[in-house]
């Protein structure tokens, strides 16, 4: 898998209140290139197969039956499948960032127990009665195609619990418009007090989430860039 990695060098960015990085030219030209030329076109999808969300944003999602459709018919999406539970992008997204993953929540001793257990990389597993009595933490890869239609948006929000790293690699369309660097995820500082990691769907809730909320930056929209991030209770961000 790791001639398809161009650059591995992760680049944070300074004075944030939690740990945001990119990668430019991830992806060797080539592979990046058939990534998307063959990443699914929005107008060809059967509508009611995908996973619709507020706010114009639709989805398909790697536990999906139209995902593995889509894995049976396409070599390098197949590829990029394999590669996100390869030991190479393992290594760069999970093993070396281990000790700021362990940091990230501070003095939520779940996550220490749940991060300093030994590691079983899986496909998907459900969590049974005896989840956190085992072992093992089971860390699964999932993906998600992403599709905002016009006037769509992602309302703030931190990302689910049980989140460990969260990274997004951008497919820009030059022949829709230009000055596309625009559309990239906007990331927060907020006082805003939530406890749960659901999404600020209610107006009124959002409102009050700007008020309380500084812009920490904004990411460029730009080909084959990975931005991520390490999930925490501060990690707001929106597009």
């Amino acid at each position: 898998m790791q001639q398809i990695i161009k650059n591995k060098k992760i680049s944070f960015f300074k004075n944030t209140s939690y740990p945001i990085f990119e990668i430019d030219n991830f992806f060797n030209d080539f592979f990046y290139s058939e990534l998307k030329e063959n990443f699914p076109k929005f107008e060809e999808l059967k509508k009611q197969n995908l996973s619709v969300y507020k706010n114009n944003k639709i989805s398909i999602n790697s536990d999906s039956d139209v995902y593995r459709k889509i894995l049976e018919n396409n070599f390098f999406l197949k590829k990029f499948d394999q590669f996100t539970k390869s030991y190479d992008f393992r290594k760069i997204f999970f093993h070396d960032l281990l000790n700021k993953i362990i940091i990230s929540r501070g003095l939520d001793f779940k996550h220490f127990y749940k991060i300093l257990r030994i590691k079983k990389f899986v496909d998907f597993s459900k969590k049974d009665k005896f989840h956190y009595l085992s072992f093992f933490t089971k860390i699964k890869t999932t993906i998600q195609y992403s599709y905002i239609i016009n006037g769509g948006s992602i309302v703030p929000h931190k990302d689910a619990t049980d989140k460990l790293v969260t990274l997004m690699i951008y497919l820009p369309d030059e022949n829709i418009f230009e000055n596309q660097e625009q559309l990239g995820t906007t990331f927060w500082k907020s006082y805003y007090n939530s406890k749960s990691d659901e999404h600020l769907n209610n107006l009124n809730d959002r409102e009050d989430f700007f008020l309380k909320s500084t812009k920490i930056l904004k990411s460029k929209f730009t080909k084959n860039k990975i931005v991520g991030f390490i999930k925490n209770d501060k990690s707001w961000h929106s597009v």
